[in-house]
């Protein structure tokens, strides 16, 4: 099942230096449960990026995240596996991390993961969900 997003971003008095896109709010909520990881095809400026994933969850604040970085300006393949994601709430890291529950995703984005203001640059080509013990088993988030 294909869903076709628009990113959205936003700079918060909250998220100070760091800039934020997201997709819109997945409804219905996709369901990743037949997948074991995210596989990005992305182009960096080199920076630290962060994944972050929005679950159902009590707390409108708990995100899922996964810290990447990739080679400047090459086409990179990035393999995410959900199990490595830390369940984080306004940035901080939750005491215990919780193992993300994939059926029921409501929104996908990334985060620049410095504090360090000046421009960045980060394409995405492909995301993609897959289970990597059968890599031909995707379901594409973002279209180009």
């Amino acid at each position: 099942r294909t869903r076709k997003t628009t990113p959205t971003t936003r700079n918060t008095e909250t998220a100070k230096k760091n800039l934020t896109c997201n997709t819109q709010v997945y409804d219905p909520w996709m369901d990743l449960s037949p997948f074991d990881a995210l596989e990005l095809e992305v182009k960096t400026d080199g920076r630290i990026y962060v994944a972050q994933m929005k679950t159902d969850s009590r707390l409108d604040d708990d995100l899922y995240q996964h810290v990447f970085t990739t080679n400047p300006n090459e086409w990179t393949q990035v393999i995410l596996p959900f199990e490595e994601f830390m369940l984080t709430w306004q940035g901080w890291l939750e005491g215990e991390n919780t193992p993300m529950d994939a059926n029921k995703l409501i929104r996908f984005g990334f985060v620049i993961g410095e504090r360090q203001d000046g421009p960045f640059h980060l394409e995405i080509r492909t995301i993609s969900a897959l289970h990597r013990a059968r890599a031909f088993g995707r379901q594409t988030l973002v279209d180009d």
